[in-house]
């Protein structure tokens, strides 16, 4: 005589189950994960909008800060010129009061040269 299949049987059906409840599982965790990813897209293009607009903004304050920084530029280098000007007038004054110095000094010892071979030349011809 066979032995009773019914406690195979039930337990083939209870296997049989298990196996349908872990593939509906895994179908589910595929959705979910679709799902997921689909938010994830979603997010990163709603951030993508929200950089694209407000790049605007960032790209006019590199614009406004590079324009300050521009504006600094040239005043930083007007200051140099200005005191490279006065650095350069000073320096030509004082030149010029050097050499108007030797002028004077010069047309001082020059009345006295003058007289001095004035008074060498008499001494030689008397």
């Amino acid at each position: 005589m066979f032995p009773d299949p019914a406690p195979v049987l039930d337990h083939a059906v209870e296997i049989q189950k298990k196996a349908n409840k872990a593939q509906d599982l895994d179908l589910e965790n595929k959705k979910l994960r679709e799902t997921l990813e689909e938010y994830n897209n979603e997010f990163a293009e709603v951030k993508n909008q929200g950089q694209e607009c407000s790049r605007p903004n960032t790209l006019a304050s590199h614009r406004e800060d590079r324009k300050a920084w521009q504006k600094t530029q040239r005043r930083s280098v007007s200051k140099l010129l200005m005191l490279l000007a006065e650095v350069t007038i000073k320096g030509l004054r004082e030149k010029l009061k050097e050499y108007e110095e030797k002028m004077e000094s010069t047309a001082q010892v020059s009345p006295l040269l003058c007289l001095f071979h004035v008074v060498k030349f008499c001494i030689v011809f008397i």
